[in-house]
């Protein structure tokens, strides 16, 4: 079967924030500058010079809230989840969320992120109250400081969704968004709401495997994980809210996803997927993944995010690895992209350094790779992060990958020693197996 994740180039034209590295069996000192300071890494531009200048201010009523709910956790914490709608006939941006106990202030929460709340648009919210919080028979949750939207919010579908529950009442829910706007969306805030099967609200939840940015007509995942509500509430549905609002269209990466790949499933029952990125651009990238993964049917039956430890760099080859908690005999397919609203180009010196081989202990089930590097840039470096991977010898074909960053100044000169095990797919004999290891500094 061929996979969709075969080969996927992402196309930009705005400035983006990313980190990886390079994938070279025997990697040689070369110093990467791409020029100027480092840019601080941040979510893609929703906003432009169309903005309308002379907004009008919101009224500060356009939110009511539908439906609460509180329960107090394993650990003594009693929680506040709820639903609200917008009642304006324009988007809402942020606000705040004041609750009150027998008219005295106890907690407050902004909107973390929940802006462009489209007309008529229900959202979910929460709050965790102090544990002083026992008596909730006066509880008063107000809406302040509400923001009225700046750009059109996009509207967002959610095509498929599955959940899942497992041992300790925990829940998780996958599902997948599609823009169905006719601009680009960036998306602010995913979240989620699970309802017994009266209709009434057991809890929400954020999202763990979180969109960015999505162009239109495409697609991307987004997982939830659920616990901590009483487990006597039953969950009967599901519902996933996405908040997002225009952006600009972007295009330009250049970023592909090489053969081969290897999947395999772990001992304790999680699909691996490993590969290599090719970077095909001028620039040095902080890049972030997502995964999508099917069964046999088409359905989703996961989600994955992987954020590259180190920094992608031009015309090199860079590693990653998904982890899925479904065992491998029930993911047919799967479908990777670049997370643009967590990637951008990194403006600081990177140092590719060299690896001096120590110790070398394999075996079936974990290999320890021990070695060191001699920081000789000639200046001192902030951070070095160390890339081991093992390959099948002959093919290629990636089947561990594990990390480790030395963060801290290395003054020129001075070693660094490391160890690092790694945990390669188990079915491979290790006599078949080499390892290799890319180290970059900055």
């Amino acid at each position: 079967m061929i996979k969709r994740s075969r080969v996927l180039v992402v196309f930009l034209t705005i400035i983006l924030v990313i980190p990886l590295y390079s994938c070279k069996a025997s990697p040689q000192q070369v110093s990467v500058d791409p020029g100027g300071d480092e840019i601080e890494e941040g979510l893609l531009e929703a906003r432009g010079d169309e903005i309308e200048e002379g907004l009008p201010e919101a009224r500060g009523d356009e939110i009511e809230i539908v439906q609460t709910v509180t329960y107090q956790d394993e650990f003594g914490y009693r929680h506040l989840h709820g639903l609200l709608t917008n009642t304006a006939d324009y988007s809402v941006g942020g606000f705040a969320l004041e609750v009150l106990v027998g008219g005295e202030q106890v907690a407050e929460a902004d909107s973390d992120g929940a802006y462009s709340i489209a007309p008529g648009a229900v959202f979910p919210f929460n709050a965790r109250l102090p544990q002083t919080v026992t008596d909730l028979d006066d509880l008063e949750v107000n809406v302040i400081n509400i923001q009225r939207g700046l750009q059109d919010p996009v509207e967002m579908e959610i095509i498929q969704s599955k959940m899942k529950s497992a041992d300790g009442g925990i829940v998780t829910l996958v599902g997948i968004v599609q823009n169905n706007g006719s601009s680009a969306g960036l998306i602010y805030s995913a979240r989620a709401a699970v309802y017994a099967s009266d209709g009434e609200l057991i809890t929400t939840a954020q999202c763990q495997v979180c969109p960015g940015y999505l162009l239109p007509g495409e697609e991307a995942p987004v997982q939830f994980l659920i616990y901590g509500h009483p487990p006597s509430a039953a969950i009967a549905k599901n519902e996933i809210f996405i908040a997002a609002e225009e952006a600009v269209t972007v295009a330009g990466l250049a970023i592909d996803f090489n053969e081969p790949v290897h999947s395999y499933t772990d001992p304790a029952g999680r699909f691996h997927l490993l590969g290599d990125l090719q970077n095909n651009s001028d620039i040095v990238y902080s890049l972030a993944l997502t995964g999508t993964f099917y069964d046999q049917n088409g359905e989703i039956v996961g989600a994955a995010a992987y954020k590259l430890p180190a920094y992608s760099l031009p015309g090199e080859t860079s590693p990653y690895e998904f982890v899925v908690s479904d065992p491998l005999d029930s993911i047919a397919d799967w479908f990777l992209r670049i997370e643009l609203a967590r990637t951008g180009e990194f403006r600081t010196p990177v140092f590719l350094l060299v690896h001096n081989a120590g110790d070398l202990i394999k075996n079936q089930y974990q290999w320890t790779v021990a070695g060191n590097t001699v920081n000789d840039t000639g200046q001192t470096l902030r951070m070095v992060t160390v890339v081991v991977g093992i390959r099948e010898s002959g093919t290629g074909k990636l089947v561990g990958l594990a990390h480790y960053i030395a963060a801290g100044e290395l003054p020129p000169g001075e070693a660094l020693n490391y160890t690092v095990d790694i945990y390669p797919d188990p079915a491979f004999d290790p006599a078949n197996l080499e390892e290799f290891v890319l180290l970059l500094g900055e």
